[in-house]
């Protein structure tokens, strides 16, 4: 969806993205196997792949850090388990926005967002239902949600912290 905003003369444009469906797994491995897989199969990394800049805000700190590759990045995320930040991914097509939190529990939530609506209006609900089945197939676990705009972190509270 693009919002056009008109200010005098000049047109600004703006790609403003639709209310989405959060569907979100908490995974019993907390792995660069299990994040190489679900990556491979959701997300576009033809960008992020081979940038050198990729961003950390730790969950809760008003503060982020350049912390490098995005093979860095995941580096630093597996390295303690009580680091919690969230990345976002290009999704491959059909777009499903692909993301991963590392949890403050220890744990590795993988999502995917679909739009809450299709272009005619009708409700997503039963798209995002197949894919959470699927993605608790796929990743071997029974704790997973769907939500609307429901970010990471709210996300993650939602599974009980003594989960795995």
């Amino acid at each position: 969806m693009t919002v056009c905003v008109r200010k005098a003369d000049r047109t600004l444009s703006l790609d403003v993205m639709p209310p989405g469906l959060d569907i979100c797994i908490a995974t019993r491995e907390r792995t660069l196997t299990c994040i190489h897989r679900f990556l491979s199969a959701y997300a576009d990394l033809s960008e992020d792949a081979v940038r050198d800049d990729v961003k950390v805000r730790p969950t809760g700190s008003p503060e982020g850090f350049v912390s490098g590759t995005l093979a860095n990045t995941l580096a630093y995320g597996l390295a303690q388990a009580d680091r919690a930040f969230t990345l976002y991914f290009r999704g491959q097509p059909p777009h499903y926005r692909p993301m991963l939190y590392f949890s403050p529990h220890g744990r590795l939530l993988l999502g995917l967002s679909v739009e809450a609506c299709t272009p005619e209006g009708a409700s997503n609900d039963a798209q995002a239902e197949y894919r959470l089945q699927r993605l608790k197939a796929e990743f071997h676990t029974e704790y997973g949600l769907i939500a609307l705009e429901l970010p990471p972190e709210e996300a993650d509270a939602e599974f009980a912290p003594h989960l795995f």
